[in-house]
């Protein structure tokens, strides 16, 4: 397995894996960014994609620079997907101790993400990756 730092040579492959992200996540038409977009506010978004020994994309990890008032210069880790044929195989530790190792160089304090309710096997992931869980705050967003 390979972890690169995507291009924007990537986008299409990266977007075609978003869509497959959103009917997971039971929102197959909550999409509204398009490759477009996604070339505009490239420099805003550091991609990380798993490629397989064909180099074949399999899943990826988007993340952002933030600020969290208590800790100090933080990530905000958007999304980590894995392509289901290729799930089980060690890919999402992968990419997320990539991201780790990019935020720690970069002088984070803390990497943050959201998971959903519903999805267990994401949580149990995490927490063996020795994240903690919290339902202390619920997810807001205001539409501009």
């Amino acid at each position: 397995m390979k972890y690169v730092i995507a291009t924007k040579e990537d986008i299409p492959s990266l977007f075609t894996m978003i869509l497959e992200f959103a009917k997971f996540q039971k929102e197959p038409d909550g999409v509204e960014n398009n490759p477009e977009r996604m070339a505009e506010d490239w420099d805003t978004v550091t991609w990380i994609m798993a490629l397989d020994e064909n180099n074949k994309p399999c899943g990826y990890a988007s993340f952002c620079y933030t600020y969290h008032t208590w800790k100090g210069k933080s990530a905000f880790l958007d999304d980590l997907y894995i392509r289901e044929s290729y799930r089980g195989c060690g890919i999402g530790k992968g990419i997320l101790d990539e991201v780790k190792a990019i935020c720690i160089n970069k002088g984070c304090i803390e990497l943050r993400w959201l998971v959903s309710d519903w999805n267990h096997n994401a949580q149990d992931f995490y927490k063996n990756y020795g994240a903690s869980i919290t339902s202390k705050e619920y997810n807001c967003s205001l539409r501009l």
